[in-house]
């Protein structure tokens, strides 16, 4: 398991739809270099992650920042439940762009089988995980 997605979530509510965005947007333009930021790196190289399978979940990466941030600003951010809600949508875009993916090439069921329910436990833990992360920072931004 690796903490991708906590970071992902994490990005568009702390730093905003736009700067998230541009974060995104870097990491996926340096693993197009070739640089070894992807999991499981020795699978390919460079521009041919955008082909293979892990694509649609490359694109879900930006998609759930930009979401994230969006309902972020709006406000949705300032409860423990509109974390949640916030976070879990941003999870779903990940799960949905990625799952679809897979899908167009190997069917849906090879999809689910391979590219979501293993990692569902993982991924509900990392969302609960960035849900407290983030209630407890906006706990400490408003104690200031």
């Amino acid at each position: 398991m690796t903490m991708q997605t906590y970071v992902i979530l994490l990005l568009g509510p702390l730093l905003g739809w736009r700067l998230g965005a541009a974060v995104v947007l870097t990491y996926l333009a340096e693993g197009a270099i070739g640089l070894p930021v992807f999991a499981g790196h020795a699978n390919g190289l460079g521009l041919g992650y955008f082909a293979g399978p892990t694509a649609g979940y490359l694109v879900g990466y930006l998609a759930a920042v930009v979401l994230a941030g969006t309902l972020a600003e709006r406000g949705w951010d300032r409860s423990i439940g509109g974390n949640f809600l916030t976070l879990l949508v941003a999870e779903i875009t990940i799960l949905v762009l990625g799952c679809t993916w897979l899908a167009t090439t190997y069917g849906w069921e090879t999809a689910l089988s391979v590219g979501l329910w293993p990692f569902l436990l993982g991924d509900c833990l990392k969302l609960a995980l960035a849900v407290g992360t983030l209630s407890a920072l906006n706990r400490r931004k408003q104690l200031k």
